[in-house]
């Protein structure tokens, strides 16, 4: 079974068609696949589709579709949130180089 992680531009061809728009679809509808998005991509997403809005490319309806939809894909489950990885801070300090004093 395929999986796929989508990051918000990927996400975005989904609910507003352009060029990647119809590969996107084909994954989503792929049976058995799963397509994982992160919590902060809820977020990013709105962010695009309000920008898409404020300059024109898509009108309100549109908006209001485009929420519907990815709304009903989290609900189906076509989308799903992956949950966050967390690290021991012991790992994250190894990680990043930081050194904690005795």
């Amino acid at each position: 079974m395929p999986n796929y992680f989508l990051d918000t531009s990927a996400l975005a061809k989904r609910y507003h068609k352009e060029s990647g728009s119809e590969y996107l679809d084909r994954i989503l509808e792929q049976q058995g696949s799963q397509s994982l998005i992160s919590h902060l991509s809820i977020v990013e997403l709105e962010s695009v589709l309000a920008i898409k809005r404020r300059t024109g490319e898509i009108d309100q309806q549109a908006l209001e579709i485009a929420r519907r939809r990815f709304r009903a894909d989290l609900a189906r489950q076509h989308l799903i949130v992956a949950p966050p990885v967390r690290k021991p801070l012991s790992q994250r300090e190894e990680a990043t180089g930081s050194v904690r004093s005795s």
